[in-house]
């Protein structure tokens, strides 16, 4: 990457000071290779393939690991199992940061939350995963999810509010039970984007006071 980079910019200092119009025309042939050929790979950089067992974070060690994959973590062409426990002693803003990274996962989203004093995790840029799997005791936010497939998340009173609004696929939403969404300690419920809903009757239920964007 970093001989690839530089040779771009030799090729542009060469061509300010190309002496003839074929000097230029073959610099700049050269030129739009190069930078044709940086392009694809960065796109390619930002991509993360883990091992068979998926990128696991359950610990203050493999949070790290996950910080320095950086940028790669933008497409994660696997699964993601996030354990987000007192025990696990994780840096809140840390976790945060590396789940905001995330924008596309092709396997399984597997994610825990529990305990007095843990910083809950909101996914905030991601826009589709193979499926989740939320075991979560605070609200639930993914502002950006499109489309995913089977989506599990386990009932809990302390879930609050269960936001998916831009959520337009899906192959079927559970609380443990398939086609039962079923959360009535939140105030609100935003599936305002879900127009269609094939796999079946879909039961939801909210707080009394709460409101159902659907």
């Amino acid at each position: 990457l970093t001989a690839l980079s530089a040779e771009v910019d030799a090729l542009t200092a060469s061509l300010a000071n190309a002496a003839t119009s074929a000097e230029v025309a073959a610099l700049q042939t050269a030129l739009t290779a190069a930078q044709g050929d940086l392009t694809d790979l960065l796109a390619a950089n930002n991509v993360y393939t883990p091992a068979a067992g998926g990128l696991v974070i359950d610990s203050a060690a493999s949070l790290t690991v996950a910080e320095s994959l950086g940028d790669r973590l933008a497409i994660v062409n696997g699964n993601v199992t996030i354990t987000n426990a007192v025990a696990n002693a994780m840096d809140a803003t840390k976790l945060a940061a590396v789940a905001a990274k995330m924008g596309t996962i092709t396997g399984k989203l597997t994610y825990s939350h529990s305990g007095t004093g843990v910083t809950s995790v909101d996914f905030t840029n991601l826009s589709s995963a193979g499926s989740l799997d939320f075991d979560q005791d605070a609200p639930i936010s993914l502002p950006e999810l499109v489309s995913t497939g089977v989506v599990t998340m386990t009932t809990s009173s302390l879930i609050t509010s269960v936001s998916l609004p831009k959520l337009t696929t899906v192959t079927s939403l559970s609380d443990g039970t398939t086609n039962s969404f079923d959360f009535s300690g939140a105030t609100s419920i935003d599936l305002s984007s879900l127009v269609r809903y094939t796999t079946g009757t879909l039961g939801i239920t909210t707080k009394s006071t709460g409101t159902l964007d659907l």
